[in-house]
């Protein structure tokens, strides 16, 4: 019996014991430990050893500094555990042979898992304060969890991953980072016309520090996507595009909970967009994309979004008629130094924002709809009991712009609670407003660099 299970673990209620359980069951203990100078051929051994035990198997790393190549481990069903984060350190050697990896289509990860069913807890991955690359190009990431690479398919054609209690930290070199992200779940194959992916994936209790993107959860068609529970959320500080994102996405629950964004200047927080990506096949959605954003810390230091929501699936597969449900409750947004919105949403039907609290400084707290198209509206959304009463907004707490239609808004009263309406037959109830007011419809001005920045956006995510 493996000891993953990571489908006990979308329990909102995940308690420290329950992760303790996660140990059960365990087959036989292959432990490694560190050399000092590379160990990548004892952990090799190791992997092949626990799978050949049988699932259930168990890879132990000791406290000490770990020193790796590229690792590519095939169908593990078992648990890969350190001594604990800050005492297990993984770290990429220097040199390493990107380019070989690059020519086969695949990524520069240093951890690959491809199909199995892994847990995996209690370590750091950490990169030196240098280039780790040999011909200078950047580390794509520390940890990838795949179904299929450009070598390999998976048995089943799917991989269920739970990672507890890991650190990923990188380093930024003058111009860019050496590592651009932390974990990732997504196909290892960097070829046009692909299919997305099968992967269940719960991640509880980490850290990312100092990455390009923290956590990247895209291109799947089927699975469970879990990035923190109640009281087990993980912790984003100093990544320099997004902190976690969920891109192109189909038929799949993404849950969010109880964790903290730590957001730098200009940068974005928690991005959810099933925006198809080019090199991707156009394949159909058989069911709605349901999204639960709860219990989450958002701070924004001259950050630009807390949260991005943009459902786009609604303009490119409009026969389907499955939009995205968001469900955005009980978070609290801290804004200071100019920061931008807490929500940014557009192109969605039926998002329900509530109970959410706004503290602080900025322009806007929930902007919804700022571009869109004439087809496609932000529509149907409803927004109430949030608390905007201990902050204060250059623009509006709420903005409706042109692109929306059929909204209700609820507001609590508060005296500094401000509305922005400029769309269709909205509702706006108990709430302090400006209505139709255009001198407030100056958002983009007051940042013009937005939009040459969210194309910017784009187009990299639509290179990934």
């Amino acid at each position: 019996m493996t000891c993953s299970k990571s489908d006990e673990f979308l329990d909102d209620d995940l308690s420290v014991s329950d992760l303790n359980n996660v140990k059960c069951n365990r087959g036989k203990v292959f432990i490694v430990e560190p050399n000092g100078i590379d160990d990548t051929e004892n952990l090799i051994q190791a992997f092949t050893d626990a799978k050949n035990s049988g699932k259930g198997s168990v890879v132990k790393l000791l406290e000490g500094d770990y020193f790796i190549n590229f690792i590519e481990i095939r169908e593990f069903h078992g648990s890969f555990i350190g001594a604990g984060k800050g005492k297990t350190i993984v770290t990429p050697i220097t040199g390493l042979d990107c380019a070989a990896l690059t020519s086969n289509n695949l990524f520069t990860v240093l951890i690959s898992f491809i199909g199995g069913d892994i847990y995996m807890a209690d370590m750091s991955l950490k990169t030196p304060h240098e280039t780790l690359c040999a011909d200078g190009g950047v580390l794509t990431g520390l940890l990838i969890f795949s179904d299929y690479s450009s070598q390999y398919i998976s048995e089943k054609g799917y991989i269920k991953s739970f990672v507890n209690n890991v650190e990923f930290v990188g380093q930024w070199l003058d111009t860019d980072y050496n590592c651009y992200w932390g974990l990732i779940a997504y196909m290892n194959n960097n070829q046009y016309s692909l299919a997305r992916s099968h992967i269940d994936i719960t991640i509880t209790n980490c850290f990312f520090d100092m990455l390009g993107i923290g956590a990247d959860i895209s291109s799947i068609k089927e699975g469970k996507l879990t990035l923190g529970t109640k009281n087990n959320g993980n912790v984003f500080s100093n990544c320099g595009w997004d902190d976690a994102q969920f891109c192109d996405n189909i038929n799949v629950n993404i849950s969010v909970v109880g964790n903290k964004f730590n957001i730098p200047s200009w940068f974005w927080g928690l991005y959810i967009d099933n925006f198809p990506y080019e090199n991707r096949l156009n394949e159909p959605q058989h069911k709605r994309t349901l999204v639960k954003i709860e219990s989450n810390e958002f701070n924004l230091v001259g950050g630009y979004n807390g949260l991005f929501f943009h459902d786009h699936r609604l303009i490119s597969n409009p026969e389907e008629n499955l939009p995205m449900f968001l469900s955005a409750n009980n978070n609290k947004f801290n804004m200071s130094d100019d920061a931008y919105s807490g929500i940014w949403i557009y192109e969605c039907k039926g998002p329900v924002i509530s109970n959410n609290r706004f503290m602080g400084t900025g322009s806007l707290g929930i902007e919804v709809a700022p571009s869109g198209t004439a087809d496609c509206y932000a529509e149907k959304g409803f927004i109430f009991g949030n608390d905007f009463s201990k902050s204060t907004f250059s623009i509006a707490s709420i903005r409706l712009a042109e692109w929306t239609k059929n909204w209700t808004v609820i507001g609590g009263g508060n005296s500094n609670e401000t509305i922005i309406n400029l769309g269709i037959d909205n509702v706006i109830k108990e709430m302090h407003r400006r209505m139709n007011d255009k001198t407030f419809d100056n958002a983009h001005r007051q940042h013009p660099s937005f939009h040459n920045r969210f194309d910017e956006h784009q187009e990299k995510l639509l290179q990934h």
